[in-house]
């Protein structure tokens, strides 16, 4: 079943949100960790989602930096917003790949 697991199916991405949005409402900070982390397609929408910490893979440090200086947080609000809205993966991918 490994195999068709996937961190940017939709529902686990609302999933995501939920968590930040019930952390937020109790001014708790947000930190995500792990293999989702440190994917650096999905790192405008982490931004974007209001996810505070990312902890990930040393190898992947330097790379996330640059790209995160280089994310307008509008646009990367938007793009939470249009994720979110997805309902299949095909269409999760597309719109964080044309956010590039």
């Amino acid at each position: 079943m490994s195999d068709q697991f996937t961190h940017f199916h939709p529902a686990v991405l609302k999933l995501v949100k939920l968590t930040v949005d019930a952390c937020k409402s109790r001014k708790k900070p947000v930190s995500l960790c792990g293999e989702l982390a440190g994917e650096l397609l999905a790192l405008p929408l982490f931004i974007g989602m209001g996810v505070d910490l990312l902890s990930m893979s040393p190898s992947r440090v330097f790379d996330a930096c640059r790209l995160a200086t280089k994310v307008d947080s509008g646009m990367a609000r938007r793009l939470a917003g249009s994720v979110l809205g997805e309902s299949s993966l095909d269409g999760v991918m597309r719109l964080l790949q044309d956010f590039r």
